[in-house]
Protein backbone atom coordinates (compact mmCIF):
# COMPACT_ATOMS: atom_id res chain seq x y z
CA UNK A 1 0.00 0.00 0.00
CA UNK A 2 1.46 3.34 -0.88
CA UNK A 3 2.57 5.78 1.52
CA UNK A 4 -0.08 8.08 3.86
CA UNK A 5 -0.13 10.86 2.53
CA UNK A 6 -0.42 14.63 3.76
CA UNK A 7 -2.66 16.34 1.04
CA UNK A 8 -2.02 20.13 0.64
CA UNK A 9 -3.61 23.19 -1.15
CA UNK A 10 -0.69 25.14 -1.31
CA UNK A 11 2.18 22.36 -2.66
CA UNK A 12 2.99 24.73 -4.99
CA UNK A 13 3.93 27.68 -2.77
CA UNK A 14 6.11 24.54 -0.49
CA UNK A 15 7.91 23.54 -3.84
CA UNK A 16 8.69 26.88 -5.05
CA UNK A 17 9.84 27.31 -1.49
CA UNK A 18 12.44 24.82 -1.54
CA UNK A 19 13.75 25.35 -4.83
CA UNK A 20 13.86 28.94 -4.69
CA UNK A 21 15.37 28.83 -1.56
CA UNK A 22 17.88 26.00 -1.93
CA UNK A 23 19.00 26.99 -5.99
CA UNK A 24 19.35 30.89 -5.42
CA UNK A 25 18.81 33.14 -8.12
CA UNK A 26 20.85 34.09 -11.26
CA UNK A 27 19.58 36.79 -13.58
CA UNK A 28 22.65 38.47 -15.34
CA UNK A 29 24.69 35.65 -16.48
CA UNK A 30 24.91 32.12 -16.68
CA UNK A 31 26.47 30.39 -13.66
CA UNK A 32 28.64 27.00 -12.15
CA UNK A 33 26.99 27.31 -8.69
CA UNK A 34 30.17 24.80 -7.96
CA UNK A 35 28.46 21.97 -9.25
CA UNK A 36 30.72 22.27 -13.05
CA UNK A 37 27.36 23.21 -15.09
CA UNK A 38 25.67 26.18 -16.44
CA UNK A 39 22.79 27.42 -14.50
CA UNK A 40 20.39 30.08 -15.36
CA UNK A 41 17.54 31.86 -13.23
CA UNK A 42 16.15 29.57 -10.64
CA UNK A 43 18.23 26.81 -11.13
CA UNK A 44 17.58 26.24 -14.43
CA UNK A 45 20.52 24.10 -15.92
CA UNK A 46 21.53 23.80 -19.59
CA UNK A 47 23.85 20.74 -19.09
CA UNK A 48 22.26 17.31 -17.81
CA UNK A 49 23.87 14.36 -16.53
CA UNK A 50 21.92 10.94 -18.59
CA UNK A 51 21.19 7.77 -17.36
CA UNK A 52 24.51 6.35 -18.32
CA UNK A 53 26.47 8.94 -16.73
CA UNK A 54 27.13 10.50 -19.73
CA UNK A 55 27.14 14.77 -20.33
CA UNK A 56 24.69 16.22 -22.18
CA UNK A 57 23.38 19.56 -23.52
CA UNK A 58 19.23 19.27 -23.01
CA UNK A 59 17.84 18.21 -25.81
CA UNK A 60 15.13 21.36 -25.98
CA UNK A 61 17.88 24.09 -24.06
CA UNK A 62 17.46 26.07 -27.99
CA UNK A 63 12.88 26.13 -27.70
CA UNK A 64 13.36 26.99 -23.79
CA UNK A 65 15.49 29.86 -24.53
CA UNK A 66 13.69 31.01 -27.26
CA UNK A 67 10.59 31.15 -24.50
CA UNK A 68 11.99 33.72 -22.75
CA UNK A 69 13.59 35.46 -25.69
CA UNK A 70 16.98 34.54 -25.97
CA UNK A 71 17.98 33.09 -29.14
CA UNK A 72 21.20 30.76 -28.61
CA UNK A 73 23.70 30.95 -31.66
CA UNK A 74 25.24 27.69 -33.04
CA UNK A 75 28.79 28.97 -31.45
CA UNK A 76 27.19 28.93 -27.91
CA UNK A 77 26.05 25.26 -28.52
CA UNK A 78 29.30 24.44 -29.19
CA UNK A 79 30.70 25.33 -26.48
CA UNK A 80 27.62 23.85 -24.12
CA UNK A 81 28.82 20.27 -25.92
CA UNK A 82 32.53 20.87 -25.24
CA UNK A 83 31.58 21.59 -21.84
CA UNK A 84 29.42 18.19 -21.48
CA UNK A 85 32.12 16.53 -23.46
CA UNK A 86 34.99 17.58 -20.27
CA UNK A 87 32.26 16.43 -17.61
CA UNK A 88 31.66 12.84 -18.88
CA UNK A 89 35.42 12.69 -19.48
CA UNK A 90 35.69 13.52 -16.10
CA UNK A 91 38.20 17.08 -16.43
CA UNK A 92 36.00 19.08 -14.30
CA UNK A 93 39.09 21.66 -13.81
CA UNK A 94 38.72 21.99 -17.83
CA UNK A 95 34.65 22.13 -17.63
CA UNK A 96 34.87 24.60 -15.01
CA UNK A 97 37.40 26.88 -17.68
CA UNK A 98 35.14 26.19 -20.15
CA UNK A 99 32.34 27.51 -18.36
CA UNK A 100 34.18 30.47 -17.44
CA UNK A 101 34.37 31.40 -20.90
CA UNK A 102 30.86 30.76 -21.69
CA UNK A 103 29.95 33.08 -18.96
CA UNK A 104 31.94 35.86 -20.09
CA UNK A 105 31.01 36.08 -23.53
CA UNK A 106 27.02 36.06 -22.90
CA UNK A 107 25.68 39.10 -24.52
CA UNK A 108 21.89 38.38 -23.70
CA UNK A 109 20.16 40.95 -21.17
CA UNK A 110 19.82 40.05 -17.62
CA UNK A 111 16.18 37.74 -17.50
CA UNK A 112 13.42 39.53 -15.58
CA UNK A 113 11.75 37.83 -12.58
CA UNK A 114 9.21 36.82 -14.66
CA UNK A 115 11.42 35.03 -17.55
CA UNK A 116 12.89 33.28 -14.70
CA UNK A 117 9.74 32.26 -13.65
CA UNK A 118 8.93 30.95 -16.66
CA UNK A 119 12.11 28.74 -17.05
CA UNK A 120 11.22 27.36 -13.88
CA UNK A 121 7.81 26.65 -14.70
CA UNK A 122 9.69 24.73 -17.82
CA UNK A 123 12.13 22.55 -15.73
CA UNK A 124 9.54 22.13 -12.99
CA UNK A 125 6.96 20.48 -15.34
CA UNK A 126 9.80 18.02 -17.23
CA UNK A 127 10.93 17.25 -13.23
CA UNK A 128 6.91 16.13 -12.72
CA UNK A 129 7.08 14.13 -15.93
CA UNK A 130 10.26 12.83 -15.05
CA UNK A 131 9.25 11.71 -11.49
CA UNK A 132 6.35 9.87 -12.74
CA UNK A 133 8.65 8.26 -15.09
CA UNK A 134 10.93 7.04 -13.05
CA UNK A 135 8.03 5.36 -11.05
CA UNK A 136 6.99 3.33 -13.49
CA UNK A 137 10.16 2.17 -14.70
CA UNK A 138 10.68 0.97 -11.37
CA UNK A 139 7.44 0.00 -10.48
CA UNK A 140 6.06 -1.00 -13.28
CA UNK A 141 3.43 1.52 -15.81
CA UNK A 142 0.67 0.72 -13.19
CA UNK A 143 1.91 0.80 -9.55
CA UNK A 144 4.32 3.40 -11.14
CA UNK A 145 1.10 6.05 -12.64
CA UNK A 146 -0.75 5.14 -9.07
CA UNK A 147 2.05 6.19 -7.03
CA UNK A 148 2.46 9.10 -8.72
CA UNK A 149 -1.48 10.12 -8.19
CA UNK A 150 -1.41 9.16 -4.64
CA UNK A 151 1.33 11.86 -4.22
CA UNK A 152 0.31 14.66 -6.32
CA UNK A 153 -0.80 17.72 -4.49
CA UNK A 154 0.50 16.58 -0.98
CA UNK A 155 3.69 17.82 1.42
CA UNK A 156 5.94 14.72 0.16
CA UNK A 157 5.42 15.87 -3.54
CA UNK A 158 6.61 18.73 -2.93
CA UNK A 159 9.76 17.67 -1.44
CA UNK A 160 10.29 14.87 -3.81
CA UNK A 161 9.86 17.99 -6.72
CA UNK A 162 12.93 19.87 -4.71
CA UNK A 163 15.29 16.58 -4.76
CA UNK A 164 14.58 15.94 -8.48
CA UNK A 165 14.83 19.63 -9.64
CA UNK A 166 18.60 19.24 -7.95
CA UNK A 167 18.80 15.54 -9.60
CA UNK A 168 16.79 13.34 -10.86
CA UNK A 169 18.64 10.21 -9.71
CA UNK A 170 17.82 11.15 -5.99
CA UNK A 171 14.31 9.63 -7.20
CA UNK A 172 15.74 6.16 -6.99
CA UNK A 173 14.20 2.39 -6.54
CA UNK A 174 14.80 2.68 -2.52
CA UNK A 175 13.19 5.41 -2.11
CA UNK A 176 10.08 4.63 -4.61
CA UNK A 177 9.49 0.97 -3.29
CA UNK A 178 9.57 3.06 0.37
CA UNK A 179 7.16 5.08 -0.63
CA UNK A 180 4.97 2.68 -2.66
CA UNK A 181 5.16 0.16 0.37
CA UNK A 182 4.05 2.67 2.65
CA UNK A 183 7.39 2.44 4.58
CA UNK A 184 8.14 6.42 5.34
CA UNK A 185 10.50 5.70 7.92
CA UNK A 186 13.04 3.81 5.10
CA UNK A 187 11.68 6.66 2.42
CA UNK A 188 13.05 9.03 5.18
CA UNK A 189 16.48 7.15 5.39
CA UNK A 190 16.58 7.04 1.41
CA UNK A 191 16.29 10.46 1.00
CA UNK A 192 18.78 11.35 4.10
CA UNK A 193 21.74 8.69 3.22
CA UNK A 194 21.14 6.12 0.52
CA UNK A 195 19.26 8.07 -2.29
CA UNK A 196 21.86 7.60 -5.53
CA UNK A 197 23.64 4.69 -3.16
CA UNK A 198 24.77 2.89 -6.11
CA UNK A 199 27.04 6.01 -7.27
CA UNK A 200 27.53 7.92 -4.33
CA UNK A 201 27.72 5.67 -1.27
CA UNK A 202 29.13 7.43 1.23
CA UNK A 203 25.95 9.97 2.57
CA UNK A 204 24.93 11.98 -0.03
CA UNK A 205 23.16 14.22 1.72
CA UNK A 206 26.21 15.99 2.94
CA UNK A 207 26.98 16.55 -0.93
CA UNK A 208 23.15 18.04 -1.48
CA UNK A 209 23.58 20.28 1.99
CA UNK A 210 26.79 21.74 0.07
CA UNK A 211 24.22 22.59 -2.64
CA UNK A 212 21.24 23.71 -0.97
CA UNK A 213 21.81 24.13 2.75
CA UNK A 214 20.96 22.68 5.76
CA UNK A 215 17.84 24.84 6.27
CA UNK A 216 16.26 23.34 2.83
CA UNK A 217 17.55 19.87 4.10
CA UNK A 218 15.82 19.77 7.32
CA UNK A 219 12.72 20.92 5.25
CA UNK A 220 12.87 18.10 2.94
CA UNK A 221 13.32 15.78 6.01
CA UNK A 222 10.03 16.95 7.26
CA UNK A 223 7.77 16.52 3.83
CA UNK A 224 9.04 12.97 3.72
CA UNK A 225 8.86 12.12 7.08
CA UNK A 226 5.20 13.65 7.52
CA UNK A 227 6.63 15.41 11.00
CA UNK A 228 6.61 18.91 11.69
CA UNK A 229 9.77 18.35 14.05
CA UNK A 230 12.53 15.93 13.79
CA UNK A 231 12.20 12.94 10.93
CA UNK A 232 11.06 9.71 12.50
CA UNK A 233 13.89 7.71 14.78
CA UNK A 234 12.19 4.32 14.40
CA UNK A 235 14.34 1.47 15.21
CA UNK A 236 15.39 0.84 11.56
CA UNK A 237 16.28 4.35 10.95
CA UNK A 238 19.00 3.91 14.44
CA UNK A 239 20.08 0.88 13.10
CA UNK A 240 20.81 1.81 9.49
CA UNK A 241 22.24 5.23 10.31
CA UNK A 242 24.41 3.38 12.66
CA UNK A 243 25.95 1.39 9.80
CA UNK A 244 25.79 3.87 7.59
Amino acid sequence: MAIQVHASDNMAQLTRKLIHNGEGKSLSTPTNVGDHTVTLGFGYTFIRRRADSKWMVIDNLKSDMARVGIALTNTQLDQLSEIAQALSNGSTQLADAEIAKFAASWTAPPLSEAQAEKLYEIELQAKQDAIKNRFSRILGKRDGEALFATLTHTREMAGLLSLAYNAESLIGPGLTRALWQGDRAEAWFQIRYDSNASTQPMDLRRGLAATLGSGVIRYQDRMLSGQRGSAPCSALVQHKVAGA
